[in-house]
């Protein structure tokens, strides 16, 4: 579901980008030149679909800029680099190896804003603070499975009892 939400956001936001900075009309046949960083050339709208689709690619793109400048960051001055990765993500949208390598970004993403901050505000203030080097490290251990440092097993235990030991100090504490 979150892939093809995303999938949409892409192509939505794509036709913003492209939308006609001059119009000129000829015989039923509208052409819209794109601006500057819109590289695939002139849109030409010639049948009731083109001008529908067009039009409601252009529609679906409503907050957009705020939704990406609050959720992702994204600067005004880094709206070229969000383009070219709109770009690239509509042009391989079919290609499964790409899709694989976008939800590697979104967990990154999603670790790096919520996952991480979490833990480490968990374990802030212990005699093992959470180093995010390490973190990193070890969640991608094991991703793939590498056991040559920790077991899975173990390193939940390390975990809890971690978790358990904090605990039980908070309730001392209260």
């Amino acid at each position: 579901m979150k892939k093809v939400i995303i999938l949409a956001l892409l192509i939505a936001a794509g036709s913003v980008f492209n939308a006609a900075s001059a119009q000129s009309k000829k015989k039923g046949k509208q052409t819209a030149k794109c601006p500057v960083e819109c590289v695939e050339g002139p849109v030409v709208l010639t049948t009731p679909s083109d001008t529908l689709s067009y039009a409601t690619g252009m529609v679906v793109t409503r907050g957009l800029n705020e939704y990406i400048a609050h959720q992702y960051g994204v600067k005004e001055a880094q709206m070229s680099d969000f383009l070219r990765g709109l770009r690239q993500g509509i042009a391989s949208r079919k290609d499964t190896a790409f899709a694989a390598y976008v939800a590697g970004l979104m967990i990154s993403s999603q670790v790096n804003k919520t996952m991480l901050p979490n833990i480490t505000s968990k374990f802030e203030g212990t005699s093992a603070p959470i180093n995010p080097d390490l973190f990193y490290k070890g969640f991608l251990g094991a991703l793939v499975n590498d056991s040559t440092i920790l077991k899975q097993a173990v390193a939940s235990q390390i975990v809890e009892k971690k978790e358990a030991d904090l605990k039980s100090k908070r309730k001392r504490l209260s």
